[in-house]
């Protein structure tokens, strides 16, 4: 651990216990928090008619062992909701 770099995808919960081992220095995911709110005031522009774009860029989420606690507390706030 800590010698060899490794990026991982998606900072899911099964990757947490591995950053904080100190075997993956950073993982890249697409945005989760806020899709389910976006995808639906898309949908209701869609409804009316108005226009949408074709390719919504959400950036990604750049999780790093420093990062992680914050990480986690939005991921319990996720989930009670």
């Amino acid at each position: 651990p800590g010698k060899t770099k490794v990026v991982s995808a998606d900072p899911l919960p099964e990757t947490w216990k591995w950053m904080r081992g100190n075997y993956v220095q950073v993982a890249l995911g697409q945005k989760l928090f806020g899709w389910g709110e976006e995808g639906t005031k898309l949908l209701v522009k869609a409804i009316k008619g108005e226009k949408i774009p074709t390719i919504v860029d959400s950036g990604f989420d750049v999780v790093t062992p420093k990062t992680l606690p914050e990480y986690e507390k939005k991921w319990v706030e996720m989930s009670k909701e």
